[in-house]
């Protein structure tokens, strides 16, 4: 017996297995499809356009402190390099970075001399850790657990205050 009088013995459309995939079920009438399924799996994009990606609870606390932990090592690096690059420029010999490349065979008067292109390196290093730190926390925010809410999108309630 072919697949399609199976189908057909069995009580079932051909065309069953189709509406069940595209989230409706066969018995529903054609124009009320059936909702998603809730616990889909996978990045979901709100109305601004923003992608978020819904994770187990305990998975999301991982995410959340180790990112969070992360951005804000970054920045406080950041800006510490930020601040050795003007110690490159207002006291080359006592700057760690002037050291280091002193330490790989540059004469100390070769580095007074370009102190300024010295300071600029250091001081890119400085905004780029910067910017790793503000992208590790936002790559990090767009993770939710379930059952998270979002306030802007729901109804206001109102408050039993008074």
């Amino acid at each position: 017996m072919p697949p399609a009088d199976e189908e057909q013995s069995a009580g079932r459309s051909p065309d069953a297995d189709e509406e069940q995939s595209a989230g409706r079920s066969p018995d529903a009438d054609e124009g009320t499809p059936t909702p998603p399924d809730e616990e889909a799996a996978g990045p979901t994009v709100d109305a601004g356009g923003r992608r978020e990606v819904e994770v187990p609870q305990s998975l999301y606390k991982i995410v959340t402190v180790f990112s969070t932990l992360l951005a804000v090592l970054f920045v406080v690096l950041g800006f510490s390099v930020l601040d050795r690059a003007t110690t490159v420029l207002s006291n080359p010999p006592a700057s760690i970075f002037v050291q280091l490349l002193a330490l790989l065979g540059i004469p100390m008067g070769t580095l007074t001399a370009y102190r300024s292109g010295i300071a600029l390196v250091v001081a890119l290093v400085g905004l780029a850790l910067v910017a790793a730190g503000a992208g590790v926390y936002v790559y990090g925010s767009r993770f939710r657990a379930p059952g998270m809410g979002k306030p802007k999108d729901e109804a206001d309630e109102p408050s039993g205050d008074g």
